[in-house]
C-alpha cells in the first residue's frame, strides 16, 4: 500500500472518530508511536496526518514533552 493511500486512509479515519466525539473535544489523541503500532505506518505518516487534521481545524498541536 502507498504512503499516499495510508495517510489519506488514517486521515479519514481519525477526522470520522474526532467528527463523530469518539475523541472528547480537548482530549488527547493518541500518541504518534501508538498510531505509528496501530496502523503499522512510519511516524513520518503520522506527522503527515496530524500536520493535516491541523490544517483541518480539526486538532491543536503541541510539541511533546
Amino acid at each position: 500500500m502507498s504512503e499516499e493511500f495510508q495517510y489519506q486512509r488514517i486521515f479519514q479515519i481519525l477526522k470520522n472518530k474526532i467528527e463523530s466525539g469518539s475523541f472528547p473535544k480537548d482530549a488527547l489523541l493518541p500518541s504518534c508511536p501508538k498510531l505509528c503500532e496501530e496502523y503499522a505506518v512510519s511516524a513520518k505518516t503520522i506527522r503527515r496526518v496530524f500536520a493535516m487534521l491541523s490544517d483541518a481545524g480539526l486538532i491543536k498541536t503541541s510539541e511533546g514533552k
